[in-house]
């Protein structure tokens, strides 16, 4: 059994010899190796064909690193572009908020520049309105207006827009007023042909695209096509101001009247700015007629007929009496 055991030991120092050896012998390759490297260069094609060889090692190994740095950086762009694609997203809401807003007060400053050239050229004194509110009620056409007595507004003051008569106001308030439209059931405004001189009256239908013409004699010189001015008469509107345009006429044999279709010049329905008009005359007393709006600043009364030469009976003295007295037998 010692035999055995010391056998075993022997064999196993043997190989721990061997193993030393062994370590001795490639430590001094290495040096060797080493020092002939450094003076010789001789291992320089080597290593770089090495080197070449394990490229495709080192970017396996960075793989994983590459990726997760490529997954943060689109993450962050992601986050980045999604805000500013926001805030790109509410400045175009904004904008186009704006350029509507800009849009709209450029409508309404072109509606204001018409509605004042029509005043300007037919010589009206003119202050601007804008329209507040709409009567609901569905069988009476009237608006409110942000004006009112303090400016100078009055009941059977007219109302137009850039494109003729609107109507007239007849609840003055002082700072608003409720205006009645030509489209009202209840509102009669006396008009005149432009064509022909035809004086009629035009009534609202509760309609605001349709007016009508009731009880014309048949022999009326009013045709479909033919513009409706303002007359003048009852001194509410200014006289030829556009009202309406003749839709159709209708005559029939057996009627005693016949009857009409027009279609106001203002959109009724689509009022924001009108302007508040005054009658060229403020004269007192029943409107003249239209043939005589013009000589307002010298109204003819009581005419002298021609024939006849007027005699102030002022005038008669009396001396002229007494010799008329003493011709007398």
């Amino acid at each position: 059994m010692e035999q055995g055991g010391g056998q075993d030991r022997s064999a196993l120092f043997a190989g721990e010899g061997s193993s030393t050896l062994a370590l001795v012998v490639y430590l001094a390759l290495a040096v060797l190796i080493m020092l002939a490297d450094r003076r010789g260069d001789y291992l320089q094609q080597f290593r770089s064909s090495v080197a070449q060889a394990s490229e495709p090692l080192y970017a396996l190994a960075e793989l994983p690193s590459l990726v997760g740095v490529a997954l943060r950086d689109n993450l962050a762009n992601r986050r980045r572009l999604l805000s500013e694609n926001e805030q790109l997203q509410a400045d175009l809401r904004l904008t186009r908020l704006r350029l509507a807003e800009a849009e709209v007060a450029l409508a309404e400053q072109q509606r204001l520049a018409d509605g004042l050239t029509l005043a300007e050229r037919e010589r009206l004194r003119a202050i601007p309105a804008r329209v507040m509110d709409v009567d609901p009620d569905p069988f009476r056409h009237r608006v409110i207006i942000d004006r009112g007595e303090q400016d100078g507004l009055q009941a059977g003051t007219a109302l137009i827009d850039a494109s003729g008569v609107v109507g007239q106001l007849i609840e003055p308030g002082r700072h608003r007023s409720v205006v009645l439209l030509i489209s009202d059931p209840g509102h009669g405004l006396p008009v005149v042909d432009a064509r022909s001189g035809e004086r009629t009256l035009l009534y609202g239908t509760g309609e605001s695209d349709q007016l009508a013409l009731r009880s014309m004699p048949l022999t009326a010189d009013i045709e479909a096509g033919d513009l409706l001015l303002s007359s003048g008469i009852g001194g509410r509107f200014p006289a030829g101001l556009p009202v309406a345009r003749v839709r159709s006429v209708e005559r029939s044999a057996g009627a005693p009247h016949a009857r009409g279709v027009a279609e106001p010049q203002a959109a009724l329905g689509r009022l924001r700015e009108l302007l508040a008009v005054a009658p060229r005359s403020e004269a007192e007393g029943p409107p003249l007629p239209v043939d005589r709006l013009e000589s307002t600043e010298d109204p003819v009364t009581d005419p002298v007929p021609v024939d006849e030469p007027a005699i102030p009976t002022t005038e008669v003295s009396d001396a002229a009496a007494e010799t008329e007295a003493g011709q007398q037998p």
